[in-house]
């Protein structure tokens, strides 16, 4: 007669080849494999009739049983999502060089919790999806940066990090904030900081999250390759673009600029935006404070309305005494009017951040405006040059 042991070998392998087939985390063959071990376990068990027995077993070990096969069942899903480890709680994907930004708000802090003691960072970096990818171990060995940049990342957001990273004892040497258009115009979606920021918490044990059917779901998509944008994050969890990628394509009609401009005409954000800029510098008095403005391809800003683009021209100036050091790399020139160096106009690839990286070091590579160097009148001028020199020479599609 078969041990009950051996029924609950058979539930338990049952279970897990339900699992297999339902999520795609098995191969084919390795499907197989495990329904030929379960198939015949099934025909042992029926040979003694085991199944028809009725097995009296008291209430405690049932309850002991459910819990070790619930038990079993819960270490599986944790050991694979510790593996691949889509929320950085770890060393992230441990199965190949591949990390997604799935939730980079938790899987950053994750990271930063992590490696702070050992690396004692002395710089933060802070921007939205642009700056993640600015390598930042491609800056001057005095900065020891970690790059708290986020999809979408605002202001307000960097201020309630700044917080949470005072609160745990980070005063850092330099401060590099990516100074952004959108944080000046009006978007129609609530700001994403999570409740462990706002609380100055933790965020969810590495247990309770990785025990959860929502994390199995993102490995799976990490397994499978389904990114969830153009870009991500490579073993040291530096940003890069997705293989496969392609350069921008520039068509773009008259029409649409007209139409562009019209829908960008009366977007102005009339809360005091700059006001959150000096909050956010104010955080940590002491660091020397670096601003720049992430390179975007012109035709970004010609779409915008020209009280816009003034607005948004004259807070970047008024924004840069601000600041120790202010770069604009998105003042249209060589690099920025080449659509080879981006996939879509406002993220341009990792070797254009480079450049950026050089920059801030120290190097004159003749990318970028150093503004704190201009009057305002020379700084609006430089735009209005540039960009009626862009308007004129672009071919317009017939479209």
């Amino acid at each position: 007669m078969i041990h009950f042991r051996s029924i609950l070998l058979y539930l338990f392998m049952k279970t897990i080849t339900k699992t297999a087939e339902n999520h795609g985390f098995l191969r084919d063959e390795w499907v197989r494999f495990l329904y030929s071990c379960e198939t015949g376990m099934a025909n042992s068990i029926e040979q003694y009739n085991v199944i028809e027995l009725r097995i009296m077993i008291s209430p405690t070990k049932y309850v002991v049983y459910i819990a070790i096969i619930t038990g079993m069942i819960l270490s599986i899903v944790f050991a694979i999502n510790a593996i691949f480890d889509p929320l950085w709680y770890f060393k992230g994907n441990q199965y190949e060089n591949i990390n997604y930004p799935f939730n980079e708000r938790l899987s950053k802090t994750n990271q930063f919790i992590n490696n702070n003691s050992s690396k004692q960072y002395n710089c933060i970096i802070f921007g939205s999806s642009r700056v993640t990818l600015f390598d930042e171990t491609r800056l001057d060995k005095k900065f020891r940066c970690f790059n708290f940049s986020i999809s979408g990342g605002r202001v307000e957001e960097f201020i309630a990090y700044s917080y949470w990273l005072r609160n745990r004892g980070v005063y850092p040497k330099y401060i590099i904030t990516a100074v952004e258009d959108f944080n000046f115009i009006k978007l129609n979606r609530e700001l994403s900081i999570p409740d462990f920021i706002i609380n100055n918490n933790y965020p969810t044990n590495v247990l309770k999250s990785y025990i959860a059917i929502d994390a199995l779901k993102l490995t799976k998509r990490l397994y499978n390759h389904e990114r969830p944008m153009p870009r991500l994050y490579n073993e040291k969890f530096i940003g890069i673009t997705a293989i496969g990628v392609t350069r921008l394509v520039p068509l773009f009609s008259k029409e649409e600029l007209r139409k562009d401009k019209e829908k960008h005409s009366v977007n102005i954000n009339n809360s005091d935006i700059i006001n959150h800029y000096r909050k956010l510098l104010n955080i940590f008095p002491g660091a020397v404070q670096i601003g720049y403005i992430p390179p975007i391809y012109p035709w970004r800003l010609i779409t915008k309305s020209e009280k816009v683009l003034d607005y948004l021209l004259r807070s970047n100036y008024k924004l840069s005494s601000r600041f120790d050091y202010f770069y604009d790399f998105a003042a249209p020139g060589k690099i920025t009017l080449n659509p080879n160096n981006t996939y879509d106009g406002s993220h341009y690839y990792p070797h254009i951040n480079w450049k950026i990286a050089d920059v801030i070091s120290g190097k004159d590579l003749g990318f970028g405006l150093r503004v704190k160097e201009m009057t305002k009148d020379e700084y609006l001028q430089y735009y209005r040059v540039t960009l009626d020199a862009f308007v004129r020479d672009f071919k317009f599609s017939n479209n």
